[in-house]
This record gives C-alpha cells, sequence and structure tokens, in this order.
C-alpha cells in the first residue's frame, strides 16, 4: 500500500463511519421524539378520547426538561412532536398497546 492509497482508504473510512454515526443520531432521535409524544398523549389523555394541552403542560415540560433535552424540550417543539403522534396514531402507525 502507497500512501495515496493509505490516504484514500483513511479518507473513506472517515467518511463511511461519519454517514453511519449520522444514521444512529437521526434514527435515536426520530425514537426519543416519538415516544416523548407517546408518553405525552397517554398522560394528557388520562383514559380519554382526546387531550386538554391547554393546561400548560407543554410549557412546563419545557422549563422541567430544557437541561436534559435542549432545544427539543421547547414548548413549540413538543407540540410538534405530539402533533406527529397524534397524526401516527390516526394513521394507525406503530401502534404500542
Amino acid at each position: 500500500m502507497d500512501y495515496k492509497q493509505l490516504k484514500e482508504c483513511l479518507a473513506a473510512l472517515s467518511e463511511m463511519s461519519l454517514k453511519k454515526a449520522v444514521q444512529a443520531v437521526n434514527f435515536h432521535l426520530t425514537l426519543r421524539n416519538w415516544l416523548v409524544g407517546y408518553y405525552i398523549v397517554e398522560y394528557e389523555q388520562n383514559g380519554q378520547d382526546r387531550a386538554q394541552y391547554g393546561q400548560g403542560l407543554l410549557n412546563s415540560l419545557e422549563k422541567d426538561l430544557y437541561k436534559q433535552m435542549g432545544k427539543g424540550a421547547s414548548e413549540r417543539n413538543l407540540y410538534k412532536i405530539v402533533l406527529v403522534n397524534d397524526m401516527l396514531n390516526t394513521l394507525n402507525v406503530g401502534h404500542i398497546r
């Protein structure tokens, strides 16, 4: 193996590893967001058919979870996560029951 081959091999290895790392992070963030939405909906519904999000739950969660989740715990982002969860449940995709 000459220097050029070594350099190309290491560059390809680095690129492949970076792509795999990004895919893994995306997968786990997607899973986290789906579960966050699921748990919020389950908590809010408390056995009811419709959730009442106007009672400040998302704002409270933002304040309490910001240190752990960063911008992912913003009230706006949590609301979007819940909307996606509701949409998936309407489509009956990935239902845990």
